[in-house]
């Protein structure tokens, strides 16, 4: 999926916890979230800080 000009991933790793990934550049980014829908998951993971840092940079 592409968001504002960067693709990234989101992945169900089980029910309710969730895994994204997404790249800048060379410096990739990870981690996990708790969300119980996809959509709340992938939308959690849209508007998380580090990519306003990683673009200003």
């Amino acid at each position: 999926m592409i968001h504002r000009g960067i693709e990234f991933s989101v992945t169900q790793l089980m029910a309710g916890v969730w895994k994204w990934r997404f790249q800048i550049g060379d410096r990739v980014f990870t981690g996990k979230t708790e969300a119980k829908l996809d959509l709340l998951a992938i939308r959690r993971v849209q508007r998380l800080p580090p990519v306003r840092a990683a673009l200003s940079a």
